[in-house]
C-alpha cells in the first residue's frame, strides 16, 4: 500500500449570503489503493476552494465545501500520479444527491453543476409600543424585507399600550422600516424588531427631532436550522381547559410544551411531547394565570430554543 498524503486547502467564503449550504466532493478509487499521487482542484465560480484534493488511501473519501445558490462548481484534473483509470469522483448536493461526475478524462465543466441551496426561513416580530397606552392615534409604519413591504400601514389600535405583528424572513434578509406618521402624539410611540428567539435586534419610533427608521444594513436576518415556533396563541375554554396553537416551523418532527404558573420563567427541563397543533390543554386549575412555552424537536436530539411565552387565564369556578 502506498502512503500518499491528502493535501486539501479549503478557502471558506466569509460572506454569509442568501441560500448558502455545503456541497461534497466524493473521491473514489475502483482498486481501493487511493489515487496514487493524482489530484484535482474544485472551483466555485472560478475560485479554487479545494486545491490538489487527493485520496490518500482506500476506495472512498468525502470532503465538504461551501456554495451559494446559483454558484457554478467545476473541476480541474491535475494528474501527477499513476493508475488514473481507477479514479472517479462525484459532486453531491446539500441533501447528498448526485449533482455531477468526473474522472481523469472528463472534468466537470461550466454549466454542468449549478448549486441550489435550501432557503432557511423563520418568523420575526414587530413589537408596537405606546407609552401613554392609548394606541398610535392614527399613525402607521411599514416593515420591509429585502425592500418589499411585508407589514403595510401597521398601527396600534386605540386603547392599547402594546401589540405584536409577526412576519416571515429568510436567512440573510435585510429588514428595514418606514415611519409613515399620519396621526397625533407621535412622541409616545416606539417599536422593536424581535428575532425568532424573541431577542430585540432593532428599535425605532418617532423621535422628537424626526423619524427614527431602521435603515438598510441594520438588521440582517438569522434563521436557526431548528427555529422556535412563533405566533403562539392561547385562550381559555372553561375553568379547566384552554386551546393552544402556533405557527409550524416546517423543520420540526414534533414539539414539546410546558404549561406553568405565569411568571415562572423559561423552562429548564424537557416539556410534554406533542404533535397536535392546535392543542387542547386539560386538567388546569380554575381562575389561574398560566404561561405556555413551546419548542420544536427537529430530530437527532436537536431542539429549538423555547418560544416567547403566551399567557391566558382560566375561567373562575362558579359559586
Amino acid at each position: 500500500m502506498k502512503n500518499i498524503t491528502t493535501a486539501l486547502l479549503c478557502l471558506l467564503f466569509s460572506v454569509y449570503s442568501f441560500g448558502q449550504c455545503d456541497y461534497t466532493l466524493k473521491m473514489m478509487d475502483s482498486f481501493g489503493d487511493g489515487w496514487n499521487g493524482n489530484s484535482i482542484d474544485v472551483l466555485v465560480d472560478g475560485v479554487v476552494i479545494l486545491d490538489d484534493a487527493t485520496l490518500a488511501d482506500g476506495s472512498e473519501a468525502l470532503v465538504t465545501f461551501q456554495v451559494n445558490t446559483g454558484a457554478e462548481v467545476t473541476t480541474i484534473w491535475n494528474g501527477g500520479g499513476s493508475f488514473a483509470s481507477d479514479i472517479s469522483y462525484e459532486i453531491l448536493d446539500n441533501d447528498g444527491n448526485l449533482s455531477a461526475t468526473g474522472n481523469s478524462a472528463a472534468n466537470i465543466e461550466t454549466g454542468q453543476c449549478i448549486a441550489v441551496c435550501p432557503v432557511i426561513s423563520c418568523s420575526y416580530s414587530l413589537n408596537l409600543l405606546d407609552s401613554y397606552g392609548d394606541g398610535w392615534n392614527g399613525s402607521t409604519m411599514d416593515v420591509l424585507v429585502d425592500g418589499v413591504a411585508v407589514l403595510d400601514d401597521v398601527t396600534l389600535d386605540t386603547g392599547l399600550s402594546q401589540g405584536v405583528e409577526n412576519f416571515a424572513v429568510s436567512e440573510g434578509a435585510d429588514v428595514t422600516t418606514i415611519w409613515n406618521g399620519g396621526g397625533t402624539w407621535d412622541s409616545e410611540i416606539s417599536y422593536e424588531i424581535l428575532d425568532t428567539d424573541g431577542a430585540v435586534v432593532g428599535t425605532g419610533g418617532n423621535a422628537p427631532n424626526g423619524t427614527n427608521d431602521i435603515i438598510s444594513g441594520s438588521i440582517t436576518a438569522v434563521c436557526p436550522s431548528c427555529p422556535a415556533p412563533g405566533g403562539l396563541q392561547a385562550s381559555a375554554n372553561s375553568t379547566t381547559e384552554a386551546t393552544l396553537s402556533w405557527t409550524d416551523t416546517g423543520a420540526a418532527a414534533g414539539y414539546e410544551i410546558v404549561v406553568q404558573i405565569a411568571g415562572t420563567g423559561v423552562p429548564t427541563t424537557a416539556g410534554t411531547v406533542t404533535s397536535s397543533n392546535p392543542l387542547t390543554l386539560t386538567g388546569l386549575n380554575s381562575g389561574t394565570d398560566y404561561e405556555v412555552y413551546v419548542r420544536a424537536d427537529c430530530g437527532s436530539g436537536v431542539f429549538s430554543s423555547w418560544s416567547s411565552p403566551v399567557n391566558f387565564t382560566t375561567s373562575p369556578a362558579c359559586g
